[in-house]
């Protein structure tokens, strides 16, 4: 009797390890073809939006983060591509700038609507302001664009120590523009300044827009990421709200134009500006010993009428050469729709960086005596 039983129990257990066998080989034979038909899927209808590339940004001990130097890219968003060329200190590029500008350099600073986020190389406004004072002056120069996303006037007075203190290049003037959320930056800038290279990585997700190109990974992992498409777009932080934009705007569309009837829309109002003020106090003393003129830029109507007008007084220059700072006040200038990007989270269009970058122009010439 026991040996029947145990004859049952044995094939019991054959029958059970056959059934395993076939469902796990059934289970690994269906997803194999689900995560090909995702990889297939992947680079068909969104290979050329979500493909693995390397990082725009790196780790910097003295900006906490930077353009990656050297560095030529088309980067691809749901909504809008752009090229992005780097030099070797990770300053985004113009095509026409002077290998050796014998009259010097214009300092350019600010955060993405300077950097020129959703247009091509030659389209921001540095580069248009390069463009204006070499055609309407004598000046061999060219213009550093040191912009990034996210940068706010923690990053800016650090830039003016680096390269006005510790540079040899000459520095003609100094142009900043400031944006709304520049205040509250600084706030979050100064949370991260304790925290180690790998947690400042990790919270540059939530600090700088498009900052989920910084994901980091293992050498297994990065692999992976270089061979296949569906791992890396899955991996990616941000990802699904990334689709859901792209699918939005695509079928409602959605009008990012600036809305300058709300300071509020412009300015978190809940961020004191102090600490840009004193910022900018700080960047000023620091050109003014060097005799170097600084202009600050803005649309924010938030920034008019209060203590930064101590700093950057809203004042045309009454002589042609000065020193100190001038607020170039763009609030008060026409805005057509045409002058923004509606596909870039609203930043300044091709046409409105040219608009941009002349006004700029007039107020620098006048301070060099052009």
């Amino acid at each position: 009797m026991e040996s029947v039983n145990s004859g049952r129990s044995a094939d019991h257990c054959s029958l059970f390890s056959r059934n395993l066998g076939r469902g796990l080989a059934l289970s690994a034979i269906t997803g194999f073809v689900a995560i090909l038909a995702l990889e297939v899927g992947t680079r068909m209808f969104l290979g050329n939006v979500f493909y693995p590339r390397p990082p725009l940004y790196v780790f910097d001990e003295t900006l906490l983060y930077k353009l990656r130097p050297s560095m030529v890219e088309v980067y691809a968003a749901p909504d809008f591509q752009m090229s992005i060329t780097t030099d070797s200190h990770g300053h985004r590029t113009c095509s026409d700038t002077a290998a050796i500008p014998s009259d010097g350099v214009i300092v350019t600073m600010g955060d993405s609507y300077t950097m020129g986020w959703g247009v091509n190389d030659d389209e921001t406004w540095p580069c248009f302001l390069e463009q204006y004072v070499k055609r309407d002056s004598e000046f061999v120069l060219s213009v550093v664009n040191t912009a990034v996303n996210g940068y706010g006037s923690w990053q800016y007075r650090r830039i003016t120590e680096s390269m006005v203190l510790g540079n040899e290049a000459k520095i003609l003037a100094i142009v900043i523009m400031l944006v709304a959320n520049d205040p509250a930056d600084n706030v979050r800038f100064q949370t991260l300044t304790s925290r180690p290279e790998e947690e400042v990585v990790e919270m540059m997700y939530t600090t700088v827009l498009g900052a989920e190109d910084m994901q980091s990974f293992s050498r297994g992992k990065r692999w992976i990421q270089n061979k296949s498409y569906a791992y890396w777009m899955l991996s990616r932080k941000g990802f699904f709200d990334s689709v859901k934009k792209a699918v939005t705007l695509r079928i409602q569309g959605v009008d990012k134009t600036l809305d300058v009837k709300d300071p509020c829309v412009l300015q978190d109002c809940s961020v004191p500006i102090d600490g840009l003020v004193a910022d900018m106090a700080h960047i000023v003393s620091i050109a003014d010993s060097k005799s170097i003129p600084v202009f600050v830029v803005s649309a924010n109507p938030g920034f008019l009428d209060n203590e930064l007008d101590s700093v950057c007084p809203e004042d045309v220059p009454a002589t042609s050469r000065f020193t100190g700072c001038v607020f170039i006040n763009l609030y008060e200038s026409a805005w057509p729709e045409v002058m923004f990007n509606q596909h870039s989270g609203g930043h300044f269009s091709a046409r409105g960086n040219r608009v941009i970058g002349e006004q700029i122009g007039r107020y620098v010439l006048g301070s060099l005596g052009g």
